[in-house]
């Protein structure tokens, strides 16, 4: 038979006395004893703290699964994780687009449109590399606006896909940064952001579809690289190009840009990082 016993909040006296190899501890279950010798399992112990559930299970009556001896599972600090519900983040724009990391042709007044996306869930995407830009995407893109993409975003909101707007203050003159904070459950886990780099014909910088839940937990930080999307809506070559729109339209593509216009090549160099900061988590 296979016997299963929970050991809980083990107190930390228990710890200090199996630690010594030199008198493994005891555990007695009525006529039953197990034995702690395993330096191992006195490691794992010492990183989990005990402030967990233990659950050991030992093999008596010859089951050869069990037969070498016990196996310990702990339902430690990331069961913990598991369970929790929802999650805040703190996520900032930082910028470091500027005459010096990016000096070929760089226009005047530096800064980017206001933050604009949303959490969501898998079932929708507001822009994707190689495809073709939405209304949305092309006016924020173009003019930094957000009207139409809030409306999509509404639309997504009444079909069930979104869980709640991501919007924040634009970096008002590059380098720089700026910061909005929101919400995301398990059910919504998943982000997507934008914002115009400006002056520009139809560039742009942003994440989609950008998963908060990795193996199972909400993610503690991460650090995305900024590079430089075009929208395909506009034909501008130059940061201060004039309106020249694009017909037909093209798919959104990383920038790459003449030698003689900008430094741009596959959306490289980076203009800047998105940070994510876990806040809470409940």
């Amino acid at each position: 038979m296979v016997f299963y016993a929970v050991l809980l909040a083990m107190p930390q006296k228990i710890l200090a006395d199996c630690n010594d190899t030199r008198h493994p501890m005891k555990i007695s279950f009525g006529e039953t004893v197990v034995t702690l010798t395993t330096s191992r399992v006195l490691r794992f112990f010492r990183l989990t703290g005990l402030a967990a559930t233990l659950v050991l299970l030992t093999s008596f009556g010859g089951d050869s699964r069990f037969s070498n001896g016990f196996f310990i599972a702990a339902a430690n600090a990331s069961a913990t994780r598991q369970s929790s519900q929802h999650a805040r983040y703190r996520l900032t724009l930082k910028s470091t687009w500027s005459a010096e990391t990016h000096s070929l042709n760089f226009p005047p007044d530096p800064h980017y449109s206001d933050l604009i996306g949303a959490v969501h869930n898998a079932q929708v995407r507001f822009w994707e590399l190689d495809t073709m830009a939405s209304p949305g995407i092309q006016l924020m893109a173009e003019r930094g606006r957000s009207k139409a993409m809030l409306e999509h975003i509404n639309e997504a909101t009444e079909a069930g896909f979104v869980l709640s707007l991501i919007v924040g203050e634009g970096v008002k003159l590059s380098p720089g940064t700026t910061s909005t904070e929101f919400d995301v459950s398990r059910d919504y886990p998943e982000i997507t952001v934008t914002t115009m780099l400006a002056p520009s014909p139809d560039w742009f910088v942003g994440v989609h579809n950008y998963s908060l839940i990795q193996d199972g937990n909400f993610i503690e930080s991460a650090t995305i690289e900024l590079v430089l999307y075009d929208s395909g809506s506009d034909n501008g070559a130059l940061y201060i190009s004039r309106n020249d729109k694009a017909d037909p339209l093209l798919p959104i593509s990383r920038l790459s840009s003449k030698p003689e216009d900008t430094p741009f090549v596959d959306g490289m160099p980076p203009v800047g990082v998105f940070i994510l900061e876990r806040l809470s988590m409940e």
